[in-house]
């Protein structure tokens, strides 16, 4: 019973993630930015991880706890922008339909770009299962 729980909470994360795409969406359609809205969505987890491990997590000083601010936003911000402008201008499923196949992009071009790479028979059963799933 142990390992069930870890299932429900990793349907409940996916089922709250594939929440953000509708929520994006409603938001727009009030009269919100995508910018307003990455930021705002940014703020929201910056302070939920204070609430969640108000010691130190990765940051031994203020110098870390800025850098790891300035990574956060600098990395975060190029995919949540381009999602919410995505999401802005098309349907919410054409967005989540291509962040979906993502990992399965990935597989593809690490297949083809590095060679030590090699297409086992567990890789290709998860991405045919992923697949699946994107569909």
């Amino acid at each position: 019973m142990k390992n069930h729980i870890w299932h429900i909470v990793a349907a409940l994360i996916v089922g709250v993630w594939g929440l953000t795409f509708i929520s994006t969406k409603v938001l727009i359609e009030s009269g919100m930015s995508p910018q307003e809205i990455f930021f705002a969505r940014f703020l929201i987890a910056y302070v939920g991880i204070w609430f969640i491990s108000p010691r130190k997590l990765f940051a031994y000083d203020w110098k870390d706890e800025l850098l790891l601010l300035a990574s956060g936003v600098t990395g975060g911000s190029g995919f949540f922008l381009a999602q919410n402008v995505a999401i802005k201008i098309t349907l919410v499923s054409n967005v989540s339909f291509i962040v979906c196949t993502a990992p399965l992009l990935t597989t593809i071009l690490a297949l083809l770009i590095y060679k030590k790479e090699k297409a086992t028979r567990w890789l290709v059963g998860g991405s045919l299962i992923a697949l699946l799933g994107v569909a």
